[in-house]
């Protein structure tokens, strides 16, 4: 079995570019060397080392050290290609791009998650929020079609020119049907008064 030169063997020693770091630095150079490398001691693609290190980047761009040592300087420590050659320019610069908008956008991300509402409260999950939450999502009650509970349109009575206007209207109803028929007492009493009228004008 073939294993990587850093697999299981330790860090690989500073080269001559590392040596000449402050001794802060060389010590942040080392945690990143570690990082780099996973459980079994292989190395990490060279992206994960920009996006967990950006600020060391950034102190080392500041401190006046260009792409072109600093892709020599990660060679060093076993940061490199996959195909095993140092980072170019080109690459380190598109590395520090991608690094750099993701600790930007990191903070936006934390600052949304936090003020958006927890919709699995205690209260909620006890049941005692899910009958608000059900009428909120309960569809429009829909309009009675029920004819018995519809209030009832006036009757129109017409009489033609060469009617009598003493006999009723053929669709003149009796008093008695425009009334509820669901209460005994008002018809009973509508038809004596019927009865009284006809027997005062027979």
């Amino acid at each position: 079995m073939t294993s990587h030169p850093n697999a299981l063997s330790g860090l690989t020693p500073f080269g001559p570019l590392a040596n000449l770091l402050p001794a802060h630095l060389q010590e942040r150079l080392r945690a990143l060397q570690r990082d780099s490398l996973d459980l079994f001691g292989h190395p990490r693609d060279y992206q994960h080392a920009f996006d967990r290190h950006i600020d060391f980047f950034e102190e080392l761009i500041a401190g006046g050290i260009n792409h072109g040592r600093l892709g020599r300087l990660l060679d060093e420590v076993g940061i490199r290609r996959q195909d095993g050659k140092p980072l170019t320019r080109g690459t380190i610069s598109s590395a520090l791009s991608r690094a750099r908008e993701r600790a930007t956008a990191a903070p936006v991300r934390n600052s949304i998650a936090a003020t958006v509402p927890d919709v699995l409260q205690p209260a909620a999950a006890s049941g005692e929020a899910l009958p608000r939450a059900a009428a909120l999502c309960s569809p429009q009650q829909e309009p009675s079609t029920d004819r018995r509970t519809l209030p009832r349109a006036p009757r129109i009575h017409r009489r033609l020119p060469d009617e009598d206007a003493d006999a009723p209207a053929e669709d003149e109803a009796e008093p008695h049907e425009m009334l509820s028929a669901n209460d005994p007492t008002v018809v009973r009493n509508l038809r004596t008064a019927s009865l009284l009228n006809k027997l005062r004008n027979p």
